[in-house]
């Protein structure tokens, strides 16, 4: 069943903009999830339905099971080849083109926000674009780290220097990057739009000023 468009919300959202000086938004799974990418605790449908998080996707247990870390995590990183930004994308690169929305923070690592023209873009929990060596630190790509698990015969993306690649995306128990900038960006915004986020992330939760939220 097609979704009902809240006109009364659209127009709010209108107004709050043009009044705002300084607009930025922060987006969640929620936004990418028309390209055909799950969220994560969805009754039903989410990730985390299926399987314990920390049991799978802390660094702990990357570092001490790889392997499984990867059974899980490959289809992730092959479905960013066959999606593509939704019109939710496409209309916040749009309004930073125009003016209105300084900066995007996202806690998406999918990269569709990049792809669908945004400049200004803070990725708080990482991103599936590139993968990092545990050992010496060397940066590849989406694409050489599954080529990697294709030619190892444990389906484990190794480097050259014997470490083992690590998807740039935060795992349960490692630090969050950009948080300073996220959280800096934050506090100057007399306006933060939620799209697709359950407002649980730190930079907006203790902003002090208008939080609007949209549900896509």
């Amino acid at each position: 069943m097609e979704k009902v468009i809240d006109k009364g919300k659209v127009n709010q959202v209108v107004k709050l903009i043009k009044k705002s000086k300084y607009a930025i938004v922060l987006t969640g799974a929620g936004v990418s999830t028309g390209s055909g990418i799950p969220d994560f605790r969805t009754p039903g449908k989410g990730i985390w339905e299926k399987v314990d998080p920390f049991k799978v996707t802390s660094i702990t247990a990357f570092d001490e099971n790889p392997q499984r870390f990867y059974y899980f995590y490959r289809p992730r990183i092959e479905m960013l080849s066959r999606v593509s930004p939704n019109p939710a994308h496409k209309a916040i690169s749009q309004l930073e083109e125009m003016g209105y929305i300084h900066c995007l923070i996202t806690q998406n690592i999918d990269n569709l926000h990049q792809r669908a023209g945004s400049k200004k873009v803070i990725e708080v929990h990482g991103t599936l674009r590139k993968a990092i060596c545990r050992r010496c630190g060397k940066i590849i790509s989406s694409e050489l780290l599954i080529q990697k698990m294709d030619e190892s015969k444990e389906k484990v993306p190794y480097c050259e220097c014997g470490g083992v690649f690590k998807p740039k995306v935060v795992l349960f128990g490692e630090m969050l990057p950009n948080l300073d900038n996220a959280i800096y960006e934050s506090n100057r915004a007399d306006l933060i739009l939620t799209v697709g986020s359950s407002l649980q992330v730190s930079p907006a939760k203790r902003h002090r000023g208008q939080v609007f939220t949209f549900d896509i």
